[in-house]
Order: structure tokens, then C-alpha cells, then sequence
């Protein structure tokens, strides 16, 4: 990697990061829930949401969500609210975000309940880059693939989410909000997630005994028994 590579910033500013939620299927236009999209700036999704139910006057934990977006960019995502009117919806005033649109459906959007993140990422150098390295890497990056490491975001502020979890599961007191305990579940399983990668070292893109590979063609998934068999598949 040149100096010029190594001297690029990510996420200066929030405006240097955006992320567009695509929702798994759009609302239907009819039915007692509210969907409503919107665009945030430097707010976490929790944030937006306790704002949406002090907007609307629903209880925050009938707001609904598929997945939680960064704060530091300028995200696009989709909440449901239960009674509300979508002109009403549109309307609100929220802090650093806005409703984007709002649509009725049948029922409440749930975690995971998303097709996929699309993401922009500026970079930005002080000195002339090296657009060549720069090409270069994106190319074994899309011919080998990314490990998706969970960042430090997902594991607190004080970086202890992991830990209150591993409390918890052995006998520990759980937040009251259901929702907060499966996110401090989800970091263990982050934590757990991280260091498979490390334990990988180069290997993620190869196959190892005991991985769950799927069948590229077919989409069909098998066990690893015979990694330099399965490799082939």
C-alpha cells in the first residue's frame, strides 16, 4: 500500500458516510400501522425512535424497526408507528432527522425485516492519491470478499456490552427493555463473530473444516468435512 493510500480519512464528517435502508417490502397503503422513513444526522436509531414516540404519543417499544444505523452519517431508515395518520407522521419535528414518507400497513416492522444497507463512503487525502492502489485494492476486495467485522459501535460505549451479556446469561439481571437485553445478546454474538475472523487469520475466503459453505449456483448449504474436496463446490 503507498504512502498516498495510507494517508486516507474515512468519516470526517457525517456527510462522508450515508447509508440507504432497502426495506424488505413496502407498505401496502392500507392497514392500522404507520411506515415511515427517515433520513437522521449524527442520531442513533434509538434516539429517533424515542423521539418518534414523544412526537406521536406511542409507547417507545411499539416502536418498530429492522436494524440500527450509525450515528456518525447521514442515514435513510424505516420505522412503523401503530395509529398514527401519515400526514400526521410527515409532520413531526424531530432533532437532527426528518420523515422523508409515510405509508400505512398491516402490521409492525420487526428486526431484520430489511433486504440489504446500501452505503457511500468518501475518502479524503491531503495529498495526491493513488488511484491505481487504490483500484487495485478494490478489486481483491470484490474478488475476495470482506470480512464483515462487527466495529466497536455494537459493543458500547464503554465497550462492555459483551460482558453485561455473558453477566446476564449467568444469571444477571436484564435490562427491562426486552429490546436492550437482545442487543446486549447480539453483541456476545458479535464478540463470538470476531474472533472466528481472527482465528481465520487469511482463511475467509477458503473453506475450513466444519464451515457451513453454500453451493454458489444453487444457494444450497452443506457442511465441510473434506475441505480440499468442498472447495471445489
Amino acid at each position: 500500500m503507498s504512502e498516498s493510500t495510507k494517508a486516507l480519512r474515512m468519516r470526517t464528517t457525517p456527510e462522508d458516510f450515508r447509508v440507504i435502508e432497502e426495506a424488505l417490502y413496502p407498505p401496502t397503503g392500507e392497514g392500522s400501522h404507520t411506515f415511515v422513513c427517515v433520513e437522521k444526522r449524527g442520531r442513533t436509531t434509538e434516539q429517533v425512535a424515542r423521539d418518534l414516540a414523544r412526537e406521536s404519543g406511542v409507547a417507545h417499544r411499539d416502536i418498530g424497526y429492522a436494524g440500527r444505523k450509525d450515528r456518525h452519517a447521514i442515514t435513510q431508515q424505516w420505522f412503523s408507528l401503530e395509529g398514527v395518520d401519515p400526514d400526521r407522521a410527515v409532520a413531526f419535528e424531530l432533532e437532527d432527522a426528518r420523515v422523508l414518507e409515510a405509508h400505512r400497513h398491516g402490521h409492525k416492522l420487526r428486526t431484520g425485516h430489511l433486504r440489504c444497507n446500501r452505503f457511500e463512503i468518501a475518502l479524503r487525502g491531503d495529498e495526491e492519491l493513488d488511484l491505481q492502489a487504490i483500484d487495485a485494492r478494490a478489486e481483491e476486495l470484490r474478488r475476495r470478499g470482506l470480512p464483515n467485522r462487527f466495529g466497536d459501535q455494537r459493543f458500547g460505549r464503554e465497550g462492555d456490552n459483551a460482558a453485561k451479556a455473558r453477566e446476564m446469561l449467568f444469571g444477571g439481571k436484564p435490562p427491562r427493555d426486552k429490546r436492550a437485553a437482545r442487543f446486549l445478546v447480539s453483541a456476545l454474538q458479535s464478540e463470538v463473530f470476531n474472533a472466528v475472523l481472527d482465528a481465520r487469520k487469511d482463511a475467509f475466503d477458503s473453506v475450513m473444516l466444519g464451515d457451513v459453505a453454500r453451493v454458489e449456483e444453487s444457494g444450497g448449504l452443506f457442511w465441510v468435512d473434506d475441505p480440499e474436496h468442498d472447495a471445489t463446490r
